[in-house]
Formats: structure tokens, sequence, C-alpha cells
């Protein structure tokens, strides 16, 4: 028989996510081991596979550890912001895999529309080169964001945060980045 979830005190989290806040080993600890059961299951009814689950689980504590100070208690419950944390690193999670799934896809359907025969060999090396010449007209802030979205299978939330920028403003700078790109790569 299933024993009742305890009910985690929402105080003691607060208080502990203050402690996070001033890098208390001890309180993450606590504050880990009262939540980490809740923050799993949720992880895991958004993103259904172990291994993921596990990895956005410590990308999430990750986050709590370095992002503690930004808890308001004002602003709501403890638990409620921890959740809030573990949907987005979950979202992230699903997005960034559909995202690689349907990269690889491209990327293998290209190499099977490529590799046969050597007059296609140089007519992608032809747009191989427009490519890269469109590229360069990119700034290097947009080229960097677009390689990272792309080239290196981030999500745009991870590779916002690397870079330091807030997610809309991200979004903004490989939105342009692509106009750019179509607008080069469509002039006749």
């Amino acid at each position: 028989m299933r024993q009742p979830r305890r009910q985690v005190d929402q105080d003691q989290l607060a208080a502990w996510l203050a402690l996070v806040a001033e890098a208390d080993e001890a309180a993450f600890t606590a504050l880990y081991r009262a939540t980490v059961t809740q923050l799993r299951g949720l992880i895991m009814t958004t993103v259904r596979d172990h291994h993921l689950t596990e990895d956005t689980l410590q990308q999430v504590f990750v986050e709590v550890w370095l992002k503690a100070g930004h808890y308001d208690p004002q602003r709501g419950k403890a638990l409620s912001w921890l959740m809030m944390l573990a949907r987005r690193r979950a979202i992230d999670r699903v997005r960034g895999e559909e995202v690689a799934r349907r990269q690889l896809a491209a990327h293998t359907a290209l190499i099977d529309l490529v590799a046969p025969a050597a007059d296609e060999r140089v007519l992608v090396s032809s747009e191989h080169c427009e490519v890269r010449s469109a590229l360069a007209t990119l700034t290097g802030r947009q080229r960097r964001s677009i390689d990272m979205v792309y080239y290196h299978h981030r999500t745009a939330s991870s590779a916002a945060d690397e870079l330091g920028i807030n997610l809309p403003a991200f979004k903004s700078r490989i939105r342009g980045g692509i106009t750019q790109l179509r607008r080069e790569l469509t002039r006749p």
C-alpha cells in the first residue's frame, strides 16, 4: 500500500532557500531531500524518460543552487517556485529533444540526397558557399546564437542563460538573424 505524501513545510523551504542563496550546503541538502521526489515526479510526467528525467532534475537543482537568491517569498510559495523551475526545465528538455530529432532527420535526408552523385556534390558546394556568404552578413551575436541553437542543439533557454541575456532578447536575435539569412539566400 502506498504511503501518503508527507506535506512539505513552506516556511522551512523558504528558510532553506534563503540559506542556499548564501551557499549553505547543509540547507541545500535538506531542501533537496524534502523536494526531490515531487520535482522528479513533475519532470517525469513531462519528459517521460527516466534518464532524461534524472538529467533534467540535476539541471533544476544546479539552477536552484545558482538562483536561490531570486526566490521572493512575497510572490509565492517556495515549493511553487521550485516546481516552476522544474516544469520550465522539463519543457525545455522536451523541446530540445524534439529539435534534435528534427535536425538529425533533416541532416540524414540531406546526406541521402547529396551523397549519390558528383554533380550534386558540386551543387551542394556552391550552395554551401552561398550559405557561408549569407552567414557573413550577420552580426557576431546573431551568428553565435544561431550556431548554438541550430548546430549545437541547444535550447533557446539554455543558450540565453549561457549568453547572460533574457529569453525574449535571445529569440529576437535569432529571428532577426534568420530573417537576414532568408533575405540573402533568396536574392535573385
